[in-house]
This record gives structure tokens, C-alpha cells and sequence, in this order.
């Protein structure tokens, strides 16, 4: 039976990974999913060698793997081409031979970028374990997949610059339908720094997804400020109400108590202008931009879990409830 190990890099653009790599300031992320149908016959350890396997692979050339669907999407296919059972004085000794081939693809479209092939061959004494050694010496850095994952990715680089005003239209009428986790997931998987001015708007668009969340969720703000006044980090708490907190948010009363009892704190004593006294107002924003990166990256990551098995559904017919 001819086995065939293919991995797909696949861009979907109305998803988003665990969160994205922070050292990937220009990365691309990609969720390295091994699909049951493709991986028939194998056991549950040798799927997870070969998404180990793939996911160094991805990361060796500038990419960050995730083990959830993503905007981008790596998966393997694995199939035997020759298993042969040779007997020997001591034990029966099995052979396997597959191939690897890598092809990468966009989602939506199908478009594919280009695709790898590679042969793998293992030996033991049972046919799973010389099936463990084929996986085993898969290659996952050298110079043909260096010329390789270079090419795709100069590929998937230059159609996101093509298609970032489409992303840019479909994040903001997510926005436009409160959809903010959908646009945060959309946006913060995209790769950062490459399209000028689409990249600005697109980083100015999941700002306003940022705040609008702010004030949907406005619980999860209280709390954060909360905490800050317990550690007292009066101006940090303070800001984090005074900026993102408005009249239409269901805290806002709220909101105006806490910031009372801030500036009617013994340390305060009613004079806001002491709220910044021995405090580094880079520090305070350092803050501001932490909470906002981890918000965001958790929000994106969790709407992507969210959705992970209706696009396994759709995309390999696999988690289809």
C-alpha cells in the first residue's frame, strides 16, 4: 500500500494559532494539525512524532507552529509505499519505505505555493517500530528545504500584500458587527510589517477592535484595574478606566467609583496630580501595551480553539458534530 506523508501550509483567511511568536515580528504563523485520514494506520505516538517532526521543521526557517488551525496551516499525509518482512536467523526483520511530500497551499482558494518531496526509509524488528524509524529521519533542516521554505514564504508574503485590503474590508465589517474576537483573530495572525499602508490600518483597525472589546467586556477591565490598586499601581489602574472606559459601557458607574476611591486613597488624598508622582510614565505605558498584546493574543487563540473543529470539519471531515 502506497503511503504518502504530505504536509500542507494553508492560508485561511477568515481564521487565526496558540498565540503568535512575539520574536516573529514579520513571521508567519502556522498550525501544524496531523488529519486522521491522512495519517491512517498510524498510532497516536507516531502522529504527535510527526507533528513534532513538522513543527522544528517550520520553526527551523523563521516560523512559529501552532497546534491549533490558524490563518496559515501546516498538516501531514502519511502512506507506506513498501513494507517488506524479511526473516533472519535471530528475528523477522520489517522494512518501510514512504515518501514525504510538502505542499503548501491557501485555504480559501486552494492555491498552491509549491510543494517537497522527500523519501524515508526505516527498519526493526515490527513493522510500528520500523514505521517510528522512517518518521524518525525525516529531515528537518538542510538546503533543499531552506530553498524551499524560503519560496513559499516569499510566496505567501507577497499574496498577503495582494489580498491585505480584503482582509482589511472583511476585519472591519466584523468590527461593524461586534464580531471583535473574530477581527482580533483575522488581524493578529496576518503577517506584521510588509504592506505600508494596509499594514497601518489593519494594526489600527485591531486597535479599535481593542477598545471596542474594552467596553463590551468591561468586567474584564474592572478587574485588571482592580488588581492594579491592590499591588497600588494607582496611575496604571487609573488609566486603564480613564482611557478605555466611556459612557456606553455597561461599567461605567462603576468605573467612576473605582477611580474615585483611587484618588481618595491615603497615598492620593485627593490630588490627582500625585498619581504620577514617582512613577515613569514609559513604564506605565510599557504596562498598557502588555495587557493589550496579552488580551489580544489570548482573545485570537481562544476564538481559534473556539472554531478549530468546525474548520477540522470542513477543510478534512474530521470533528464534524
Amino acid at each position: 500500500m502506497k503511503q504518502l506523508l504530505i504536509v500542507l501550509f494553508l492560508g485561511c483567511p477568515f481564521l487565526m494559532l496558540t498565540a503568535q511568536d512575539d520574536s516573529l515580528e514579520q513571521g508567519i504563523a502556522l498550525s501544524v494539525i496531523v488529519p486522521d485520514r491522512y495519517t491512517e494506520g498510524l498510532n497516536t505516538a507516531q502522529r504527535k512524532k510527526i507533528q513534532t517532526k513538522v513543527t522544528r521543521m517550520v520553526s527551523n526557517y523563521g516560523m512559529s507552529g501552532l497546534d491549533y488551525l490558524s490563518q496559515y496551516l501546516v498538516y501531514p499525509k502519511f502512506e507506506i509505499f513498501d513494507h517488506r518482512e524479511v526473516e533472519t536467523q535471530l528475528r523477522n526483520v520489517h522494512t518501510i519505505e514512504a515518501e514525504l511530500t510538502l505542499v503548501v497551499m491557501e485555504a480559501r482558494t486552494q492555491k498552491v505555493y509549491g510543494t517537497y518531496n522527500m523519501e524515508l526509509e526505516g527498519e526493526d524488528f515490527s513493522r510500528s517500530k520500523a514505521i517510528n524509524k522512517a518518521i524518525g529521519r525525516a529531515k528537518t533542516k538542510n538546503e533543499d528545504i531552506e530553498a524551499f521554505m524560503t519560496k513559499v514564504r516569499t510566496k505567501i508574503l507577497a499574496d498577503f500584500q495582494n489580498n491585505c485590503s480584503r482582509l482589511y474590508r472583511d476585519a472591519k465589517a466584523m468590527i461593524a458587527g461586534k464580531k471583535f474576537e473574530e477581527a482580533m483573530n483575522l488581524i493578529s495572525f496576518a503577517p506584521v510589517g510588509i504592506s505600508g499602508e494596509c499594514d497601518d490600518n489593519l494594526q489600527q483597525l485591531l486597535e479599535e477592535a481593542y477598545e471596542a472589546h474594552n467596553r463590551a467586556r468591561c468586567d474584564e477591565l474592572l478587574s485588571d484595574a482592580k488588581r492594579a490598586i491592590r499591588f497600588r499601581h494607582w496611575y496604571y489602574g487609573y488609566y486603564l478606566l480613564e482611557y478605555y472606559m466611556d459612557e456606553a459601557s455597561d461599567c461605567f458607574d462603576s468605573a467612576q467609583q473605582l477611580k474615585q476611591e483611587i484618588v481618595q486613597s491615603d497615598e492620593i488624598k485627593g490630588d490627582e496630580t500625585k498619581l504620577k508622582e514617582g512613577v515613569k510614565e514609559e513604564e506605565v505605558q510599557s504596562r498598557v501595551q502588555k495587557r493589550k498584546k496579552k488580551v489580544i493574543n489570548t482573545l485570537a487563540s481562544t476564538y481559534a480553539a473556539k472554531t478549530h473543529d468546525n474548520q477540522m470539519c470542513q477543510l478534512f471531515k474530521q470533528n464534524c458534530h
